[in-house]
């Protein structure tokens, strides 16, 4: 039992460096004969860990998008002299975010749901979906930007596109 700003607890070791502290009804918990509160918190780890592993995210489908096409065109706009992108060579730049995990990520530019459509708008204009971006506006097309858009949401790490 740990007693902290007048709150009873129970506390998990502290192997981290921040005690895991549970609320004062783990003292009532009912737990069948031969199991400790530890081993259900033991478990309850394992089960947390286990979902940050998760599974690959669903592939995306980025209608009218060719992925291929938007290979070449990361290339011909340059985008690796300032992104890291798998499977472009020479696209190592680490002046803006790498692009490796890109269908991982939550949010486009910290400002917008990560869905094809506004990864297309801020390839398109940047500074519509994120004012004042430090990512310059290419005039790139709206067929260029699905095509881009459809070779990011391939990309599954360093390894490149699944």
């Amino acid at each position: 039992m740990v007693e902290l700003g007048g709150v009873r607890s129970c506390a998990a070791p502290d192997v981290t460096g921040i005690p895991l502290l549970m609320n004062q009804f783990c003292q009532q918990l009912p737990t069948p004969p031969g199991i400790t509160r530890w081993s259900i918190l033991a478990l309850a780890g394992v089960f947390v860990l286990a979902g940050c592993q998760g599974d690959e995210p669903d592939e995306v489908n980025v209608p009218g998008g060719d992925p291929d096409r938007g290979a070449e065109l990361i290339i011909s706009y340059q985008c690796g002299e300032c992104h890291y992108i798998p499977g472009i060579e020479g696209a190592d730049g680490r002046d803006a975010p790498g692009l490796q995990i890109w269908p991982n990520r939550a949010f486009v530019a910290d400002s917008a749901p990560n869905t094809p459509e506004n990864v297309i708008a801020f390839i398109q204009n940047p500074a519509a979906v994120q004012p004042g971006s430090p990512m310059p506006d290419l005039g790139v097309s709206e067929e260029e930007a699905r095509d881009i858009t459809a070779y990011l949401f391939t990309l599954r790490g360093p390894e490149g596109r699944r």
